[in-house]
C-alpha cells in the first residue's frame, strides 16, 4: 500500500504531458508490462472534443489504426463506451480484436483497458498489455489490474489538472449570468426568469446576451448546451 500511495504522490505532482508520460512508462516497467494507450476526450460541445492521447506504441500505429478505420469496428472501445468495468481483451470474442492486435503490433499480445468515465461526459480507455499470451503473462496482467484501478483516480486528476492549466483562462460569467442561464436550461423565458429573479425583462435578456457573447455562441440555446457541457453551469445536488 505504501508503494500505491507513493505512485498517487507523484502523480499529484505532475505538471504536463510529458510527466504523465514518463510517470506512466516508469509504471508499467514496475508492473512487468511493455505497452499502454491513454485517451479521453473531453466535451467542448456537442460536436466538438478536445482529444488527450499519449501512448507508447509501435511508431505508426495511429495511422494504421485510422486509415483502415479500426474504431468503428473496435470491440473494446465499444465495450468502454457503455461500461465501466475493466476487461481483459481474451474476454472479448471477437476476430476483429485480433485483427487490430496483428494491425498495431505484428506480434502477439495480452492486455486490459479500463474505461474511463469524467463528469460532464468525459470519456476514455487506459490500456496495458504485454509483449506474450502465456500463464505467466496473466499472472503479471491480473496483478497490473489490481494496481491501476487504484492510481486511476488520481491519474484522471493529474490530466484535467494539467489540461486546465494549458487552456486559455476559463470564461468567466458573473452570478446573474449564470442564474439567467442556469433558468434558461429549466425552459424559463426571459419573461419568466424576471419574475423569478426580481428583475426587469430586459435587463435578463441583457444577461444572456452577454453570457452568450462570452461563451462565442450564436445564440442563447447554443450557449446553454456549451455551458453546460464545459461545466460553467451544473445541476444543483
Amino acid at each position: 500500500m505504501q508503494k500505491h500511495n507513493e505512485l498517487i504522490d507523484q502523480l499529484q505532482q505532475v505538471k504536463n504531458d510529458q510527466q504523465i508520460k514518463d510517470f506512466i512508462i516508469n509504471f508499467i516497467d514496475i508492473l512487468g508490462l511493455d505497452y499502454f494507450l491513454l485517451g479521453i476526450s473531453f466535451p467542448l460541445s456537442i460536436i466538438k472534443s478536445d482529444i488527450f492521447t499519449i501512448d507508447n506504441y509501435p511508431e505508426g500505429w495511429q495511422k494504421i489504426y485510422e486509415e483502415q478505420q479500426l474504431i468503428q469496428t473496435d470491440p473494446v472501445v465499444n465495450y468502454c463506451a457503455k461500461n465501466h468495468s475493466p476487461i481483459f481483451w481474451d474476454q472479448v470474442d471477437s476476430e476483429q480484436v485480433k485483427i487490430i492486435k496483428e494491425a498495431l503490433f505484428s506480434a502477439p499480445q495480452a492486455g486490459f483497458t479500463v474505461p474511463l468515465h469524467g463528469s460532464m461526459g468525459a470519456f476514455g480507455m487506459f490500456s496495458l498489455s504485454t509483449s506474450s499470451e502465456d500463464d505467466t503473462s496473466k499472472k503479471v496482467l491480473s496483478h497490473a489490474l489490481t494496481v491501476t484501478q487504484l492510481i486511476i483516480p488520481a491519474l484522471q486528476d493529474a490530466i484535467i489538472r494539467v489540461r486546465k492549466s494549458q487552456k486559455k483562462q476559463k470564461v468567466q460569467l458573473t452570478t446573474r449570468e449564470i442564474e439567467c442561464l442556469t433558468w434558461a436550461t429549466e425552459g424559463k423565458s426571459a419573461w419568466e426568469i424576471s419574475k423569478i429573479l426580481g428583475c426587469s425583462e430586459r435587463t435578463i435578456t441583457f444577461h444572456l446576451k452577454n453570457a452568450t457573447v462570452k461563451l462565442n455562441c450564436a445564440n442563447r440555446y447554443q450557449a446553454i448546451g456549451k455551458a453546460i457541457i464545459t461545466g460553467v453551469i451544473s445541476p444543483k445536488l
